[in-house]
């Protein structure tokens, strides 16, 4: 059994379930919960038992929300599910181009260490980017007037640490693009498309959700 520090939090909340071609499958609770036999039941593992249990409850056609929340909480989730998922859409794209193009260029052996350092660049950053972009904006609402109680702005902590981290990760695939442009013009549109959308994610983190994340910060002497 990995250990659970070998996992990486919450990265199976964006997947594409293409799972041979992800680098991150080895460090997935989902991915572990689905390939072993037991896993949800070893204990250390609260994450991996609530998943185990949630797939079990799914199969015997039982409804898991319906002793834990009321239509409306639930409602309110899915809106909320809904506006995350529009949000991190460009990082979805930029997954939906890069496979393809990484799935073809990794399969050949290269001598070239600016190739193998962007290519490293690229794949070590690509996925990241969706990951801790849902995780920052999916757990946080960007209204400057809410009221928050401790617990949340522990979360308002924790987004403006990952929304710099994945502004972070934007640059480093763009770097990683930069550096595979002149050794693959035929690819030369997609790249231009990825670079695009990456500095429009980081428009809008600049722009909308770190302005509002260190508002309410700053409110609560934070």
């Amino acid at each position: 059994m990995p250990d659970q520090h070998e996992f990486i939090e919450d990265i199976y909340n964006y997947c594409d379930y293409i799972c041979h071609k992800c680098v991150f499958s080895r460090k997935c609770y989902l991915y572990w919960v689905e390939h072993h036999e037991n896993a949800g039941l070893e204990t250390g593992h609260e994450e991996i038992r609530a998943w185990t249990e949630f797939f079990q409850s799914e199969e015997s056609g039982e409804d898991p929300y319906h002793s834990e929340f009321s239509m409306a909480r639930r409602y309110h989730q899915d809106r909320h599910e809904q506006r995350t998922r529009e949000i991190i859409e460009p990082a979805h794209k930029i997954i939906s181009i890069l496979d393809p193009i990484l799935e073809e260029i990794t399969l050949h052996d290269y001598n070239n260490s600016a190739i193998d350092t962007a290519i490293d660049l690229v794949l070590e950053n690509y996925l990241l980017i969706a990951v801790k972009y849902y995780r920052a904006v999916h757990q946080t609402l960007f209204d400057p007037e809410i009221d928050v109680d401790m617990e949340e702005l522990y979360n308002y902590l924790d987004t403006e640490k990952t929304l710099l981290a994945v502004k972070a990760f934007l640059w480093n695939l763009r770097f990683g693009i930069r550096l595979l442009r002149p050794h693959y013009p035929e690819y030369l549109g997609e790249f231009t498309r990825i670079s695009t959308l990456s500095r429009l994610i980081e428009e809008r983190i600049d722009k909308e959700f770190l302005p509002v994340t260190r508002e309410i910060l700053q409110r609560y002497d934070y």
